[in-house]
């Protein structure tokens, strides 16, 4: 993951943008209200340190930790935010069909509004 933030980091900086830096946690809907908090606590650092990170490079973000079926949830939320870009990394899987880019990353090239840069 580190090398799609610096990635991110270094184009918004170079295009003067804003970064959302978004988790996503997929939880069963069926998960009780604690085991999401406590999972909400334990995945708090990775998009915290996204922030800080952008934060000393000048580089205006934030970070937020959402619930939900990862592609789903990013291309709703980069839809209802109008953002300009999405930037996912890809990862392979042991599927055919998936074998050069990750199912999440899949379904969010599939169905966005917007431009999805996909980092191997």
């Amino acid at each position: 993951m580190q090398p799609l933030v610096d990635y991110a980091l270094d184009f918004a900086k170079k295009a003067g943008s804003e970064l959302t830096f978004l988790y996503v946690l997929d939880m069963p809907t069926t998960a009780l209200e604690e085991d999401v908090l406590r999972h909400k606590q334990a995945s708090v650092r990775i998009p915290q340190e996204c922030r800080a990170k952008a934060q000393r490079l000048g580089v205006n973000a934030e970070s937020r930790i959402e619930v939900g079926r990862p592609g789903e949830t990013i291309v709703n939320i980069a839809e209802s935010e109008k953002f300009d870009l999405i930037m996912i990394g890809s990862r392979g899987h042991s599927h055919l069909r998936h074998l050069l880019m990750g199912s999440v990353a899949d379904q969010v090239v599939t169905h966005a509004h917007c431009p999805v840069l996909v980092k191997h």
